[in-house]
């Protein structure tokens, strides 16, 4: 579906007010959130985008060190804008920005070949309080330790 059509129903249909006139918000304040939870499904995707473009721009714009935090990464790696957390997180410490990439099920956001660059392009990746099943027992690593390259 083109970008054009996607954004129609925002700027002249039911969800008219979401991108139909100039922000409120500060962007250029030292702290920003951008919360998607309650954007329509069929327009997460540009909402990912238009953050990520945004967040990429400040970034090249002034080299200065920032910190980009993204929960529920996993749901990003659902659509095609994935790719762009991906870009991210491959070229981000070159432009002083930090990439922290947060999930609940690591399995959900390695099934996507996003998620996986994410996390081999990570420093440090840190598991706190998943599933035995997930991050292996008995001294046998489980898949998702394997396939980020966890050891220990």
């Amino acid at each position: 579906m083109a970008p054009l059509s996607r954004v129609a129903s925002s700027v002249h249909g039911r969800l008219a007010g979401l991108f139909n006139k100039p922000t409120n918000v500060a962007i250029d304040s030292s702290f920003v959130v951008f919360n998607l939870f309650d954007m329509p499904g069929q327009l997460k995707p540009l909402g990912i985008h238009m953050v990520s473009g945004f967040v990429w721009n400040q970034v090249r714009a002034s080299r200065k060190p920032r910190m980009l935090i993204i929960d529920e990464a996993w749901q990003l790696m659902k659509y095609e804008e994935g790719h762009l957390v991906e870009e991210l997180a491959r070229r981000a410490r070159k432009h002083f920005l930090g990439l922290v990439t947060i999930t609940q099920d690591v399995e959900d956001f390695l099934g996507s070949p996003y998620g996986r660059a994410v996390i081999s392009n990570a420093a440090i990746k840190l598991l706190l309080g998943h599933d035995k099943t997930t991050v292996g027992r008995g001294g046998r690593p489980a898949p998702c330790r394997t396939a980020s390259g966890i050891t220990s």
